[in-house]
């Protein structure tokens, strides 16, 4: 009966791997699955967005945030903020886009930019702006996001979709399902702003100059900003880009190239609109959800 077992216990001994061997065999596994990563972290940086798979991604995201907060019916008012709007697009690097303007039905104060030219604004921050200034300062920000491709830009950085190398390339364009993908990152990176700094300032910085191009004051957005720290400032920011630091960076933009000094066109407009629009706010009983406060 012993021979057996002794048998057994020579062929383990001799059937065992050195033990350099096997962890030999271990950083291998850990050297590729290094190497998946980083091809797959490269599959995610390297994907091309043309304008027409960034316009159907922009509209999937503006299809969720009119589905989120619903769509202002007040045609004078949407047409008002498409008309100042369009006006600042064609000073932008990328006018040719069929650039949208959507007014969103919430009291919550914010601004959304969809990929490929959607831009909503909320009834919420149309509330709390005074002068068409100061509309012309958050649009031009909002369409430097578009502009300079931020969505995309942080969706790669962020590594918020995992794709395989076919979906990434081909001249046929992204498929639907990378599109739906790409969609529900972006969706995400807006609603819950997470733009990085550089590209916050960035889209301040292009943005007063789009304003200034158009003859408005350069210093609305700025504006704007110092109402929300007053509106919020019982609230801690957590990130070093609030309206604080923001209008810091504002007033150094617009010093530095001595952008002038221009009154806002047409402020008796502008308060004609938002008069009309309290009007016809007040006759309506619908509650609303608040969105977050456009900080970053």
């Amino acid at each position: 009966m012993r021979l057996p077992v002794a048998l057994m216990f020579v062929s383990l001994v001799c059937g065992a791997a050195p033990a350099h061997a096997q962890f030999g065999s271990l950083n291998d596994r850990l050297k590729q699955a290094q190497e998946a990563k980083d091809k797959l972290d490269k599959k995610v940086g390297d994907i091309r967005i043309s304008d027409a798979d960034e316009r159907k991604l922009g509209e999937d995201v503006s299809a969720k945030l009119r589905q989120e907060f619903g769509v202002y019916q007040d045609k004078d008012l949407t047409k008002y903020v498409s008309l100042v709007g369009k006006v600042l697009t064609q000073g932008s690097s990328r006018p040719y886009l069929d650039w949208q303007f959507i007014v969103l039905d919430t009291d919550g104060v914010n601004a959304f930019a969809s990929p490929g030219g959607l831009i909503h604004v909320t009834r919420g921050l149309l509330g709390l702006i005074r002068t068409e200034s100061e509309l012309a300062g958050v649009l031009g920000h909002e369409i430097t996001h578009v502009t300079a491709k931020h969505t995309a830009r942080a969706i790669q950085k962020n590594k918020l979709v995992s794709l395989t190398a076919q979906e990434v390339g081909g001249s046929a364009g992204l498929s639907e399902a990378v599109i739906s993908q790409l969609a529900g990152a972006a969706y995400k990176t807006i609603i819950s702003n997470a733009f990085d700094r550089d590209d916050e300032i960035e889209a301040d910085r292009v943005g007063i100059g789009l304003a200034n191009k158009a003859g408005y004051s350069p210093h609305g957005l700025s504006e704007v900003l110092k109402q929300l720290q007053e509106r919020n400032k019982d609230r801690i920011s957590r990130t070093d880009c609030s309206p604080r630091t923001r209008s810091s960076k504002i007033g150094s933009a617009i010093s530095t190239p001595r952008l002038p000094p221009v009154s806002s066109p047409h402020p008796l407009r502008w308060r004609h609109v938002m008069r009309s629009t309290s009007r016809s706010r007040r006759s309506r009983s619908r509650t609303y959800r608040s969105s977050p406060a456009l900080e970053g």
